[in-house]
């Protein structure tokens, strides 16, 4: 599970990279992507670190609170760049004057999300990094990855309402996907961690909830790889386009 994670980031980061050299007359838009791909590299090093394997050499490694730390310093600091990515991202859609407005089912989602944040806060004492007390920045981290997911998450709302303000399109797709893979992963530690367990007696290490946190990766992935598909098929489309010119300049010139 540890590799497919791996993969999923690393695809993202690539691609990244790939879409952010694009931005070259775009400086905020070219900031966003930059930090999505840096975010992505990130991630990579956070799931090599969340392995078993490990045991292999560091006997103990992965039931000790280094794991833990190792788990989750990384997602802070990966979200982090996400922040900064999604943020750089309006700001820069927000530049072309194309104006936008909030609905209010868009407001009902945000004001989901602080209420979550609120809940997961208050019930941080249940969340797997509070097991680690004898290392209490554990927790301290896992909390403000939950923070961080909140806000992204609102700056993914605005996203999404901006990218449709704009005309649709695969672009809006590429944004529903990442704001779904935000919205997913702040609410799954509160479902699996807080709710399951202490409402319906469920372990929170069930076969739903894996399923959920090993597909997330993939939906960012695919999030960039929409996005990716919009360069591909323009540059498949310009090369067309020239061929068709240049074929009919030969026609003339035959005639």
């Amino acid at each position: 599970m540890a590799l497919e994670g791996v993969l999923a980031y690393a695809t993202a980061m690539v691609l990244s990279f790939q879409i952010a050299a694009e931005y070259r007359h775009s400086r905020w838009l070219r900031i966003a992507w930059l930090c999505l791909a840096i975010k992505s590299g990130v991630a990579v090093v956070r799931y090599a670190l969340d392995n078993p394997m490990l045991n292999l050499f560091w006997p103990g490694y992965y039931e000790s609170p280094w794991s833990g730390l190792a788990r989750e310093l990384p997602m802070a600091i990966a979200l982090l760049f996400l922040v900064a990515g999604v943020l750089a991202m309006a700001h820069g859609f927000l530049q072309m004057g194309l104006g936008f407005e909030l609905k209010r089912r868009d407001w009902a989602a945000i004001v989901a999300l602080i209420a979550v944040l609120i809940a997961v806060i208050y019930f941080r004492h249940d969340l797997s990094a509070a097991r680690w007390k004898s290392m209490p920045l554990v927790l301290q981290a896992q909390v403000t990855i939950q923070i961080l997911f909140a806000v992204t998450a609102a700056v993914s709302i605005l996203l999404n309402r901006l990218s449709l303000q704009m005309g649709g399109g695969r672009m809006a797709t590429a944004m529903q996907c990442l704001m779904a893979y935000i919205i997913l992963r702040a609410l799954l530690v509160f479902v699996s961690m807080i709710v399951l367990p202490g409402l319906f007696r469920i372990d929170r290490e069930n076969i739903v909830t894996m399923f959920l946190y090993q597909g997330t990766p993939w939906l960012f992935t695919l999030a960039v790889v929409l996005r990716y598909q919009l360069a591909s098929n323009a540059m498949r489309e310009m090369a067309a386009l020239r061929a068709r010119e240049s074929s009919a300049k030969r026609i003339g010139i035959l005639s």
